[in-house]
């Protein structure tokens, strides 16, 4: 009777035990990871024409964006100027070697040429959408939302996604047809439309608006995109800032605390600017992690591109 007593409390000790271990090996091994996470970051870097070529040049073009992508290190990239899908390969490639992997991602080829979008993520992309057919008005004629939306819900944990919508708008460069600043307003009032109906559905949806807009943080599109018209939602601004050890309050403000915040260099003038933007709905602002938010900055960065990566952390409500 004795022996049978032991043996009992034995087994059902030993399935205590067991079942304690499996557990601890799976949270371990990532298994039971969904619903652990606790932050996530987005990014968003205009590769300026990344189109494959064979030549010394491209090599470190190529060499510098993979470099400048891992030390952004982001667990969802919004890619702008990329080129045709092959460009797509080439770069998850590079990422794979550099010890920096993103195992989904989705290509949106634009109505511009070889400007093509991309996003890279770490976690499972739904729901998305490529709008290219809007159109809008202007000297009475109809015109492409050029660059287009790449729209795509993103899957955190088994209980949290966000959306993200990733845009190019139009370049600052003169056109014969329409003036550029007003080509670009009308495309942002496009995309404005875009968050207005996502907001009409749900007041408290999370989504993120990010990419190069082109335009300074004062000028009309982007104050259209963040929301200046009467009973409009306003979309909070992250502005990334270099890492240079500044001390600011959440809020990102400007004024007299003066941090770097630029993303582009132009040429021609010998001028640093503002254009690529980090954009997160109402709903997301209680998220927002400003010390995992940041302009990134790489010895010789602009052997990449002419802008420069920038990210932006939430925590997971």
């Amino acid at each position: 009777m004795r022996l049978f007593i032991f043996r009992v409390l034995f087994e059902r000790f030993h399935l205590r035990f067991s079942r304690t271990a499996l557990i601890l090996f799976l949270l371990f091994s990532g298994v039971l990871s969904a619903g652990a996470q606790s932050s996530f970051t987005v990014g968003t870097y205009n590769l300026e024409r990344f189109n494959p070529e064979k030549n010394e040049e491209f090599e470190e073009k190529y060499q510098k964006i993979i470099e400048s992508i891992a030390a952004m290190n982001a667990d969802v990239v919004g890619l702008v100027e990329v080129g045709k899908i092959d460009s797509v390969k080439l770069l998850l490639d590079g990422l794979e070697k550099a010890k920096t992997p993103y195992r989904y991602y989705e290509w949106m080829a634009s109505n511009d040429g070889n400007l093509h979008l991309a996003v890279f993520s770490r976690y499972p992309l739904k729901e998305t959408r490529h709008h290219k057919s809007d159109t809008y008005s202007l000297g009475g004629k109809r015109y492409n939302l050029k660059r287009g939306i790449l729209e795509t819900s993103v899957q955190i944990t088994k209980d949290y996604s966000f959306t993200v919508l990733l845009t190019h708008l139009k370049s600052q460069v003169a056109t014969r047809y329409a003036p550029q600043e007003e080509i670009r307003l009308e495309e942002a009032k496009l995309v404005r439309k875009k968050l207005d109906e996502i907001l009409k559905k749900n007041m408290e949806a999370d989504f993120i608006l990010m990419g190069d807009l082109n335009d300074n943080f004062s000028s009309r599109p982007v104050r259209t995109l963040i929301g200046n018209q009467k009973g409009q939602s306003r979309l909070m601004d992250t502005r990334p800032i270099e890492p240079i050890g500044d001390t600011l309050p959440s809020g990102r403000t400007r004024g007299k605390y003066r941090s770097v915040a630029w993303t582009h260099f132009y040429s021609s003038e010998d001028s640093y600017s503002r254009l690529d933007y980090i954009l997160c709905s109402p709903g997301m602002r209680d998220q927002f992690l400003p010390e995992q938010t940041a302009v990134i900055v790489v010895p010789n960065w602009g052997h990449g591109s002419d802008h420069r990566p920038i990210k932006a952390g939430f925590r997971v409500p």
